[in-house]
């Protein structure tokens, strides 16, 4: 009889087949100007989505280190392209000064994602001390993860109080991006529950071993969220994103200013 952890698995198979073709279609629409951070992460995404379910379902059938291992770096650092897209959003709608802060935020995630996929190789060993050191990296992953959140966050509510001065396409974008936050919120604190709680052989919070109904609502829903709203958001908007149209527009203004000297 199948397991609630299995069928988990099996729900992911479901969702993320047709996900993964879209994530790339969507790639393909939107990925001619710059720039394309928006859009090429929620393909690795969903593959590490897709990956994952075969994993989860595996260990229930046979478990083995391996295949806990495998499953929790696939989960940990399989969210980190979503906090990525998220800042491909802000970078649509920003000015080079936020650019500038996105650069230093791609480099935290870049660390994140470095101590997120360590903390779950070193817990293959499965010595008392490597599970505190596992718990440690990915503790302090889950927790830059969380400080670039709150950074893009931010960001995306000052752009909002300021979004009668954007393109249409970029007050779409930045509507999306707000309404996704809230589901990548929760999805962050549960990363944040799981490694904290981890030396607690009763927490609910271990998406492998723990309750599958938590795990659920709390992760794996979260995600099914935001990765549709942002392929909904991505193909809300034209191609261009009426970048081309608005260039012109402010090209015609310069020569009309310059001919009236």
């Amino acid at each position: 009889m199948i397991n609630s952890h299995e069928s988990l698995g099996i729900a992911q198979i479901v969702f993320y087949v047709p996900i993964v073709p879209t994530a790339i279609w969507l790639m393909k629409r939107n990925g001619r100007i710059r720039p394309r951070l928006a859009w090429w992460p929620l393909i690795p995404f969903s593959l590490m989505r897709l990956a994952g379910g075969p994993v989860l379902i595996a260990f229930e059938q046979n478990p083995s280190i391996g295949l806990y291992v495998a499953a929790i770096i696939l989960l940990n650092v399989g969210v980190v392209p979503l906090i990525i897209a998220t800042l491909g959003y802000v970078r649509i709608v920003s000015n080079p000064r936020a650019n500038k802060i996105g650069t230093i935020l791609r480099l935290c995630i870049f660390v994140a994602i470095g101590l997120l996929a360590a903390g779950g190789g070193v817990s293959s060993s499965g010595t008392p001390s490597a599970m505190n050191t596992s718990r440690t990296l990915t503790l302090i992953g889950y927790i830059v993860f969380a400080v670039v959140h709150v950074v893009l966050i931010s960001i995306m509510l000052f752009f909002w109080r300021k979004k009668h001065t954007l393109l249409p396409s970029s007050q779409v974008v930045l509507r999306g991006s707000l309404l996704a936050s809230p589901f990548l919120i929760i999805r962050t604190i549960f990363g944040l529950l799981e490694v904290a709680l981890q030396n607690s052989a009763s927490s609910p919070f271990n998406p492998i071993l723990g309750n599958a109904v938590t795990f659920g609502l709390m992760a794996l829903l979260p995600e099914y969220a935001v990765v549709l709203t942002y392929i909904y958001t991505g193909f809300s908007i034209s191609p261009d994103r009426g970048v081309p149209a608005a260039e012109e527009v402010q090209t015609a203004t310069q020569l009309a200013d310059k001919s009236s000297v």
